[in-house]
């Protein structure tokens, strides 16, 4: 499985900012769902995490109901999110999540 890439960039007090961008996808069955998966470098303690779903003209709009953070996961850190319609009704367009992970790393890896 391939993850979305992302770019870093050292930011105040030793911390490391991680971002990435990538197209949501729809889990089986789950009309009114989109879902995406980031990998990037661990940390040494849970970084703060900011999520923003940009959808194109057409697109239902989203709400973030579930961001899981897990560390170690293949020696990498998982972000995983689901969105789903405001209404309920199956999503409509093409929907891109952008992250942005704060925090102190354990190593600094390249992407």
């Amino acid at each position: 499985m391939s993850f979305p890439p992302y770019t870093y960039d050292p930011v105040a007090f030793g911390n490391v900012s991680y971002c990435s961008t990538g197209t949501m996808s729809m889990p089986t069955g789950s009309f009114d769902v989109r879902s995406i998966e980031f990998r990037i470098p661990r940390f040494t303690a849970v970084p703060s995490v900011c999520v923003r779903i940009i959808g194109d003209k057409d697109a239902s709009p989203l709400k973030v109901y579930a961001l899981k953070i897990n560390d170690n996961v293949g020696g990498m850190t998982q972000i995983a999110i689901e969105a789903q319609t405001l209404d309920g009704k199956p999503a409509a367009g093409t929907h891109l999540c952008n992250i942005m992970a704060v925090g102190p790393p354990a190593v600094i890896a390249s992407a």
